[in-house]
């Protein structure tokens, strides 16, 4: 199965803590890879594994991060873009990468957009009660449940002051499954080429670049 060089085959699932990035991202990579066996291969890594050691240690103790130190952590996650782009453009079967990244800000999304400007956002929505109720029942490494109000109070919902056509925004109050079965044909026939505006203008891209290496 060739791939198209207009296809998206970069995919962040993006949203607060507790959304369920990680545990969306690795059940959509089951279901799509037992769907298409031997046509769709994925990777999918979660973007937390890249925080640094000083960054999970504050939110260990419920500290917030500020932009400074998501910093070299949005980098970290560009580069594993990058490193994955030899797979990603390989004829015969089309691979997939997906990252599991909380990508609050407009600006850090755009800063993941400089690493691929294809890629696509998966928004995981859901109410701080639905969430609040989901991070109570499960024991995170190193995310606090403490944290979950400053990241809803960080979250730059996307389409609201930025024009972001480059984002799939998937409710989560459904059972795992119904999630599932409505991501699944948006991701494998997803064609980020038949939107226009999703060629975004280079000039905003390098100016928060050159913010952010200050």
């Amino acid at each position: 199965m060739s791939t198209p060089a207009s296809q998206s085959n970069v995919y962040v699932f993006m949203g607060v803590c507790g959304c369920g990035k990680t545990t969306i991202s690795q059940q959509l990579k089951t279901a799509i890879e037992k769907k298409y066996h031997g046509k769709i291969c994925v990777t999918q890594i979660d973007g937390d594994d890249l925080h640094p050691a000083q960054n999970k240690k504050k939110m260990q103790h419920g500290i917030a991060l500020t932009d400074k130190d998501r910093r070299p952590w949005l980098y970290a996650i560009g580069r594993a873009i990058r490193s994955h782009q030899p797979l990603l453009l390989k004829s015969g079967q089309r691979h997939l990468l997906f990252i599991a990244c909380s990508a609050l800000k407009y600006s850090y999304r755009e800063i993941l957009r400089a690493h691929d400007a294809k890629l696509t956002f998966v928004m995981l929505d859901g109410s701080y009660s639905l969430i609040e109720r989901r991070l109570k029942q499960r024991n995170h490494e190193f995310m606090s449940n403490a944290l979950l109000r400053s990241q809803f109070e960080t979250l730059e919902y996307p389409n609201q002051k930025y024009a972001e056509n480059d984002v799939i925004v998937q409710r989560i109050d459904a059972s795992m499954q119904t999630i599932i079965q409505q991501l699944m044909p948006k991701i494998v026939r997803h064609n980020p080429a038949n939107d226009v505006t999703h060629w975004r203008a280079t000039i905003r891209i390098c100016s928060i670049l050159c913010e952010y290496k200050r």
